[in-house]
């Protein structure tokens, strides 16, 4: 009976230890099909920014005194990882609203596979946050002393299916793209500003808080796309439709209301207008125009 017991006691020590094995497997298999993805930033102030080489990752880690970076992706959760030197200032907002979630020590960070991490830079904190499934944006601006930086050791995304390289907030991709500066693209006289600034695609964007501006494309397709920034106080327009079809030209005005409430800074890259269905063979006419708020246009397809 004991020699029997022992047998048995052996055998579950065997089962027990290929249970274990089987479970590092299977972990390893889901490491490979759904890898933790280090993302790459856009960087605003890039000038502030400087590199840290670190032989294991290829986008290693930066640094900065006075710098902002925005970061636009499709997941359900994501971990930032950065130093907080004494002095320094870290303002986060997630989709244009701030965040006041605090950063943890990394060693209990939530979101991301620790030996991930290869930088060994030390004193990293986290930044962990759980969301809903969909396209985001984070920005982040950084304030510290000369002597101290703040280093971004980079960020983590879980449940990623889709990085969104321009488009964002849950648009549709256009399929030939052009910038607010296109020559196709004709602006009213007054009250624009062409601006240079990173966060929008193509570093540049078109902005009017002049009611009565107006900017007009001509194209034949089966739809438009306007993509811009969404301000803190949102946008009013107007856009006059007409349909050029070889007979009798049509025309249609309609009022937009683009608001999103709760915003602290703007939405880039966000979608102001969306229409599909037009008569691909038809010549249109879009003009528009501003009434209330602020035109911040970024790119059209």
């Amino acid at each position: 009976m004991v020699h029997l017991l022992r047998q048995q006691q052996r055998w579950w020590w065997y089962w027990w230890i290929f249970a274990l094995w089987i479970d590092q497997c299977l972990g390893q298999m889901r490491a490979i099909l759904h890898p933790p993805t280090v993302v790459g930033i856009t960087f605003g102030r890039a000038g502030e920014w400087q590199e840290i080489s670190v032989p294991e990752r290829a986008d290693g880690p930066a640094s900065t005194t006075n710098g902002s970076f925005v970061l636009f992706f499709r997941a359900s959760a994501f971990s930032l990882h950065l130093t907080q030197p004494a002095g320094s200032s870290i303002s986060i907002w997630l989709d244009g609203k701030r965040s006041t979630t605090p950063f943890v020590p990394v060693i209990q960070s939530t979101n991301d596979t620790a030996a991930y991490w290869t930088s060994g830079l030390a004193n990293i904190s986290a930044l962990d946050v759980q969301t809903t499934f969909d396209d985001h944006q984070l920005v982040v601006d950084i304030s510290a002393s000369q002597t101290d930086p703040v280093i971004v050791d980079g960020v983590l995304l879980l449940n990623t299916t889709i990085f969104s390289e321009h488009y964002t907030l849950t648009s549709s991709a256009p399929g030939m793209l052009m910038d607010n500066d296109d020559e196709l693209v004709t602006y009213s006289d007054v009250g624009w500003q062409r601006q240079h600034d990173p966060f929008f695609a193509g570093e540049t964007s078109s902005i009017t808080s002049t009611p009565g501006a107006w900017f007009q494309l001509t194209f034949t397709g089966s739809g438009i796309w306007v993509y811009g920034a969404i301000p803190v106080e949102g946008t009013v327009f107007s856009v006059e439709v007409i349909k050029k079809d070889g007979r009798e030209d049509t025309r249609a005005i309609t009022t937009y209301n683009v608001t999103r409430p709760g915003l602290d800074i703007p939405l880039y890259q966000a979608p102001l207008l969306d229409q599909k269905g037009l008569a691909y063979a038809t010549a249109y006419v879009y003009k528009f125009t501003l009434l209330s708020g602020t035109f911040m246009i970024d790119f059209f397809g």
